[in-house]
């Protein structure tokens, strides 16, 4: 719903009236009752007027003087999120490229160990071998924990 031409202009007359410290009808109080007094309007027909204009009235009575029309608000509101989502997803992008150089370089690291611990199996194996061929009386084995057997006691 909307008001007429007509009345649109008394309430936004009003509205200038009771901001500029000049009311004629009311207290001067920045209330929507005094906004429908001043204007000469029923307090029903101001909730019929136009929402970007009791935007308007709500947002200058709260101190935040803000001239700029609501789609000029939005945009910019919405502008700075938008630049501010950018920042964040080029700060993610470099913190991913370097979570990428950490994988890349860890898994060479892990392709090096690996490497090394074949070779180390390797010669382990060589020397269990070695141990095998040598002669068995110069090799014994060694009692586990436990056991009962003590070489030293006999």
């Amino acid at each position: 719903m909307s008001v007429s031409a007509a009345t649109d202009k008394k309430i936004r007359a009003a509205m200038e009236r009771l901001f500029a410290g000049e009311p004629t009808r009311c207290d001067g109080k920045l209330t929507y009752t005094n906004l429908a007094k001043e204007a000469g309007v029923g307090y029903s027909t101001l909730w019929k007027a136009d929402d970007s204009l009791l935007a308007e009235f709500k947002r200058r009575a709260a101190g935040t003087d803000d001239p700029a029309p609501p789609a000029v608000t939005v945009v910019s509101r919405l502008t700075k999120e938008r630049d501010e989502l950018a920042a964040r997803v080029s700060k993610l992008e470099a913190e991913k490229a370097q979570l990428n150089a950490l994988v890349r370089t860890l898994k060479h690291e892990v392709a090096a160990l690996a490497v090394d611990n074949h070779s180390q199996r390797e010669e382990v194996e060589r020397l269990r071998a070695r141990i095998r061929r040598a002669d068995g009386n110069n090799v014994r084995s060694l009692p586990t924990a436990g056991s009962g057997d003590n070489p030293s006691s006999s």
